[in-house]
């Protein structure tokens, strides 16, 4: 709205909030694909657009509960490696803005042994009770951890986000090098 020389900007911060957080939960799952290895097939760029709409929608409903990413073995259906993303809503938005560790998540992603040819990768997410359904998204299992669990790491010193959401990210690394030696061991 203008009136005379003046010019009022309306600034919805809910708005913003749900920009940034779809934002960071994509460039996360691009970062994890690529960090990975697992980018040649596609499966984010493929994917795209029903992945932000799911995003979008969950978020503006305050109903994504976490995003996982995994990186699994398709021959047993288990993952090799689980990249989850927390997210917390807040009745007070916070001030600031905290962009997520991917320079950290990048860094952890190096020291990781390669990973087996045949891996690949999907996205899974947990909604609160009554969310929307979304085109191109439909009901799904987590994948169990191949051998349990090795390490958890928290990647990040804090949680980021903006306003009225903030996240945290978490890598679980299965036992899969020592299933995978195990295996070798008996095969000898």
């Amino acid at each position: 709205m203008s009136t005379g020389t003046g010019v009022q900007v309306v600034v919805n911060l809910f708005e913003k909030t749900i920009n940034f957080t779809v934002n960071i939960l994509l460039q996360l799952a691009y970062r994890v694909e690529g960090g990975r290895g697992l980018s040649t097939e596609g499966y984010m760029s493929n994917r795209h657009e029903s992945i932000e709409r799911g995003f979008r929608t969950w978020v503006t409903e305050q109903k994504l509960l976490f995003v996982r990413f995994q990186i699994y073995d398709p021959k047993s259906n288990e993952a090799y490696e689980i990249v989850q993303v927390d997210l917390k809503y807040l009745d007070d938005p916070i001030e600031k803005v905290v962009k997520p560790p991917v320079d950290p998540l990048e860094a952890l992603m190096k020291q990781l042994k390669k990973l087996p040819s045949d891996a690949k990768f999907s996205v899974i997410v947990r909604n609160e009770e009554g969310a929307s359904e979304v085109p191109g998204w439909s009901p799904a299992k987590f994948k169990d951890l191949i051998g349990g669990v090795s390490k958890e790491i928290v990647v990040g010193d804090e949680e980021h986000g903006f306003a009225h959401v903030t996240g945290r990210v978490v890598y679980t690394i299965s036992n899969w090098e020592k299933q995978l030696d195990q295996h070798n061991e008996v095969n000898r």
